[in-house]
């Protein structure tokens, strides 16, 4: 099964794509809502993202098997906690692919992959609640 998982630091880049990986992955250019980008906030080196209703994230999605996301949960450090992978759901037109028109909203939203960093998640946890 393909899971998709959307990046927006260091695994945007086909360098580290082919260390990790070992081959070319399938990838399109991709924009995720309600999330703000915090530049090298993760240890003075890496990026993260955090809620924020008023904003989006560029980056990249990539078609991925399981097998490929044990890989990226490793990169991300995610069993010492620095990342953690959470599902976010998607509106339909997130796609940087597709020219924006009411006709491909999509009716069923589908569910992808992202990492935020847990302690960054939890400071802003309630941001968007008004």
């Amino acid at each position: 099964m393909t899971e998709k998982l959307f990046v927006y630091g260091l695994l945007k880049s086909y360098t580290i794509q082919q260390h990790l990986f070992q081959r070319s992955v399938k990838q399109e250019p991709y924009r995720i809502f309600g999330y703000s980008l915090l530049k090298k906030s993760v240890n003075d080196l890496y990026d993260n993202i955090y809620p924020d209703c008023d904003a989006s994230v560029n980056g990249v999605l990539l078609h991925l098997s399981e097998q490929d996301l044990e890989m990226t949960d490793r990169f991300e450090n995610v069993v010492n906690g620095l990342y953690k992978r959470i599902r976010y759901e998607t509106f339909g037109f997130e796609s940087l692919n597709t020219k924006y028109s009411h006709k491909n909203i999509s009716e069923s939203p589908e569910s992808i992959w992202v990492y935020v960093h847990e302690e960054t998640a939890k400071e802003y946890k309630n941001r968007c609640i008004s």
